[in-house]
């Protein structure tokens, strides 16, 4: 289901996550916020403990958006699907290979036809070759600090290797459309209100994913789900 249903809702998780790094002293590479999911690159501080591991930050991370989001939703229960998943980064080929595929997903998902457009990633901090968020400082040296350079690495996102793919999400697209389908069918008697809000609020369903088998605009949707009331 979608995690993000604002830009308020991303901006608050930005603020978790830069609260988060300065109270763990990791580092960010690059990361990116899509509707349903996140990706982050980041390097756990050089002084190890329980409390300032990957998992550590994940699971802070986590408590504390769904926390946010139940409550500003009107919701409980779990929001994300399962236990992140990560890799580790062993070399700085493969470190610029990763962040090159997370700033190319807007791209990859046909949201943008550049990853210097999308508001909701760190690509825009390489470009300026600003950090804010981003700890860039780490990483432009490899390209000897040349904006130009970090440009034609990333290139036409389009044009990436296929096949270059880093935890790629496996979603089943085709068989939950089919399966919402026949709860759909199923929920027939009820009225459209009711549908909509037994789908999104107890089922789960993403709005994307109600678009397209009600036919209804978001905003359509979103007007049924009472969204008015909490913005």
């Amino acid at each position: 289901m979608d995690i993000f249903l604002d830009n308020r809702d991303r901006l608050f998780f930005l603020t978790l996550l830069k609260i988060n790094k300065e109270q763990s002293d990791f580092q960010i590479y690059a990361y990116c916020l899509m509707d349903n999911h996140i990706h982050l690159v980041l390097q756990e501080s050089s002084v190890a403990s329980s409390e300032n591991n990957v998992s550590a930050i994940m699971k802070k991370l986590g408590v504390s958006y769904v926390k946010y989001f139940n409550k500003k939703y009107s919701r409980i229960g779990t929001l994300f699907q399962d236990r992140f998943k990560s890799e580790s980064v062993e070399n700085d080929s493969y470190l610029l290979a990763v962040i090159r595929y997370v700033l190319c997903n807007p791209c990859k998902a046909m949201i943008t036809d550049t990853p210097w457009k999308y508001r909701w990633s760190s690509a825009g901090e390489y470009l300026t070759g600003c950090g804010g968020l981003t700890d860039v400082a780490t990483v432009l040296p490899m390209f000897n600090d040349d904006i130009e350079s970090v440009k034609m690495f990333m290139g036409d996102a389009m044009k990436l290797n296929e096949e270059e793919s880093f935890l790629e999400l496996d979603n089943k697209q085709d068989e939950k459309e089919a399966n919402l389908k026949e709860q759909w069918k199923r929920l027939g008697f009820l009225s459209l209100e009711e549908k909509l809000k037994i789908l999104y609020y107890e089922k789960g369903n993403s709005l994307r994913m109600l678009e397209k088998i009600s036919g209804l605009s978001r905003f359509k949707i979103k007007s049924h789900l009472d969204f008015n009331r909490f913005l």
